[in-house]
């Protein structure tokens, strides 16, 4: 009877830590805000093999624009930001503390940052308007 109650807990156990972790995994991404505007941690999508590509991340609503990070040849990666109605640019940064800014774009005009090397953790996109 003992056995086969310890065998319990450690199922019940093992069941929390995965509830636990799952409900983490689906959580909506952080949002920060600094001089560059708002940001999002950013990561390079999962599953990609080849290093000469160009991959598109999700597009993220920011400050009534959308926000989205590309990826090219696995190792660097850039913010792109839409607004349709305010200036705006976009900015890159990652655990070394550069930071990478698009220029300022008019309304209807994408802002693109320049690549930056992204780094284990930390990488973040940015988006700015005025």
């Amino acid at each position: 009877m003992l056995k086969r109650r310890k065998k319990s807990v450690a199922l019940v156990a093992a069941m929390a830590m995965t509830l636990s972790v799952g409900s983490t995994v689906f959580a909506s991404p952080l949002i920060y805000d600094s001089e560059e505007g708002i940001g999002i941690e950013v990561e390079r999508p999962t599953g990609v093999k080849t290093r000469s590509s160009i991959i598109q991340g999700d597009k993220v609503s920011v400050s009534g624009g959308t926000l989205w990070t590309t990826w090219k040849d696995g190792v660097v990666f850039r913010a792109n930001y839409d607004h349709s109605s305010k200036t705006h640019r976009c900015s890159v940064s990652n655990d070394h503390g550069t930071v990478k800014r698009s220029r300022w774009e008019s309304k209807g005009t994408t802002a693109k940052s320049p690549w930056l090397d992204q780094t284990f953790s930390n990488n973040k996109a940015y988006a700015a308007t005025k």
